[in-house]
């Protein structure tokens, strides 16, 4: 018992120095009884706006910020009890996530015009579609991000949020089949060979994703899900596709053929 308290001691301290040895990169706003961490870089229109998969934060969006940084505004947030954002009583659905991100943006002063795909983020990344769930903690990316990714992901704060996040998902799952239209918005569908070779139905959900717009692109990345925006060698077709529908939207031309 001694030595189980001692080693709850010190693991309280160490997280507790990990959460707050590294300044926020962004700026924390007030959304009504939280607060929540946002990151901006870069300019020009339109923004885009990042959401974390599962157990992912703000950092591990770090390759994929600095390079889209360089052709538009680009914003990466931590979603309630994630990395350097507030932590709330009971775990928020789908509507209340998208809430959450509509006032933070708000606040922030930060004008996004897909507001109503926007709303539907958040569900699509619970379903997988934007999902980045390691199997460890550790990461592949540049530091600072690296030590951020693995401080939060391993955790037990950071267990506590995927515990709560995943415990909404029959709730998500109903409010994601509310959206049966993006309309002609542009869409970029990445999917992971790892999904695929996995899951058999995989290509059908992702092709049903994408059908979602009569704007949109399926592609097949030689990748994991968590190196399309993790690793060195695959990060770029996360990358290309975000860059494809900014461009598609400033031109409102059909999105690149790759």
């Amino acid at each position: 018992m001694a030595i189980g308290s001692v080693g709850g001691i010190y693991e309280t301290g160490v997280r507790a120095h990990d959460r707050h040895a590294d300044a926020a990169p962004g700026a924390l706003y007030n959304v009504g009884g939280h607060r929540l961490h946002l990151n901006c870089t870069g300019s020009g229109s339109p923004t885009v706006v990042l959401e974390n998969g599962l157990r992912a934060t703000s950092a591990n969006w770090a390759r994929v910020t600095a390079e889209v940084s360089g052709t538009t505004r680009v914003c990466a947030y931590d979603r309630a009890g994630q990395s350097w954002s507030d932590d709330i009583d009971a775990p928020h659905d789908g509507l209340a996530i998208a809430a959450d991100l509509h006032n933070l943006l708000a606040v922030a002063g930060e004008q996004s015009m897909m507001r109503r795909g926007l709303g539907v983020l958040p569900s699509l990344a619970r379903l997988g579609a934007t999902q980045v769930l390691p199997t460890s903690a550790w990461s592949s990316l540049p530091e600072p991000a690296a030590s951020q990714v693995q401080a939060f992901a391993s955790s037990p704060r950071g267990m506590r949020n995927m515990r709560d996040e995943q415990s909404m998902y029959p709730k998500v799952f109903e409010q994601a089949k509310a959206l049966t239209s993006l309309d002609g918005k542009p869409l970029v569908v990445v999917t992971a060979t790892e999904s695929i070779d996995k899951h058999k139905e995989w290509t059908d959900l992702q092709d049903r994703l994408a059908e979602q717009s009569s704007n949109s692109q399926h592609r097949v990345a030689d990748a994991t899900y968590a190196a399309l925006i993790d690793d060195h060698d695959s990060y770029k077709s996360a990358v290309q596709a975000i860059v494809d529908v900014t461009q598609a939207v400033r031109t409102e031309q059909p999105v690149a053929t790759r």
